[in-house]
């Protein structure tokens, strides 16, 4: 079996060993598409030759004892902890469901781990229609997707990006730096980047706001004053899909199904693809990647 690795900075097709039977409660899928995702990147640089890639389309093969919902020739989407860009994968069957016959597959190896995150920091913020919300990268694919939905919901929505993108900047005011008006006006804030905008994200809240912290790029070890968290009231969370409870992980995919996949069918939410390219170009895909596609960065793999 061949699988993609980061190699020296880079991505690279290796050989690798293909995985058993499935385990009770889990599916071997024969991968036809899966993309690149941030985290890659990051286990790229901590691990040599680390097994990457999140999410995945492509076709059951064997079911594992317990499976009852999936069977062999399903085609199929899905998430996984790693391990997704090679030929084939097991996955927990929690984590993975039948693809819809109008969504391409192209598209749907690149589709879940987006519309998954965005539902999900959504459901966790919790706000109310007259409520003004900031997303920090609101033009990454899990922060326009995110913006979608608030906007759906009603709320103001404030996007702070790095790079200003036509195509992604779908918030109702964009910016690549607060401005002072900004200050104290936020009642929730979807901070998609990394920790290290706390303190400014502190300082942009309002009385009682409330603060989702998903993004892990750069240093996860931040300083940081307290007295405005506390003079405040600010609440902080801090999420992740993969260390969720397989419970919960399926209650999250059960919704994406039944309200993210129409609404992705009938264009109230995108998934952009900006390059389709086969497994064996891996490394010009990464560099494409990693230089800021505007899009998902899909490969795919033989019988794609």
């Amino acid at each position: 079996m061949k699988r993609v690795a980061i190699v020296d900075g880079g991505a690279r097709l290796i050989e690798a060993r293909a995985p058993g039977d499935p385990p009770p409660g889990g599916v071997l899928v024969r991968v036809r598409f899966a993309a690149f995702n941030g985290l890659d990147s990051l286990r790229g640089r901590t691990t040599p030759e680390a097994v990457i890639g999140l999410e995945f389309s492509g076709t059951v093969v064997r079911a594992g004892p317990g499976v009852a919902a999936l069977a062999p020739g399903d085609e199929v989407m899905g998430l996984v902890p790693a391990g997704a860009l090679a030929e084939y994968v097991v996955a927990p069957s929690s984590t993975v469901i039948r693809r819809p016959a109008w969504l391409d597959p192209g598209t749907a190896g690149g589709a879940l781990q987006m519309l998954t995150i965005g539902w999900d920091a959504v459901d966790q913020l919790e706000p109310g229609a007259d409520q003004t919300v900031l997303v920090r990268g609101a033009n990454t694919m899990i922060g326009a997707c995110a913006v979608e939905l608030l906007r759906e919901r009603g709320c103001r929505v404030l996007g702070i990006v790095r790079t200003r993108r036509a195509e992604l900047d779908r918030a109702d005011e964009t910016v690549t730096e607060a401005p002072p008006e900004w200050r104290g006006s936020v009642d929730r804030l979807f901070e998609c980047v990394g920790p290290g905008f706390l303190s400014e994200d502190l300082d942009l809240l309002r009385e009682a706001g409330r603060l989702l912290l998903l993004g892990g790029m750069g240093e996860s070890a931040v300083t940081l004053d307290a007295l405005p968290l506390m003079q405040k009231r600010l609440r902080i969370v801090g999420t992740t899909f993969n260390s969720r409870p397989e419970a919960d992980k399926q209650r999250i995919i059960a919704a994406v199904e039944r309200e993210m996949l129409p609404r992705l069918r009938r264009g109230a939410v995108a998934v952009p693809v900006a390059t389709v390219q086969p497994a064996s170009a891996a490394a010009e895909a990464f560099e494409r990647f990693q230089a800021g596609a505007g899009g998902k960065v899909v490969l795919a793999f033989a019988g794609g």
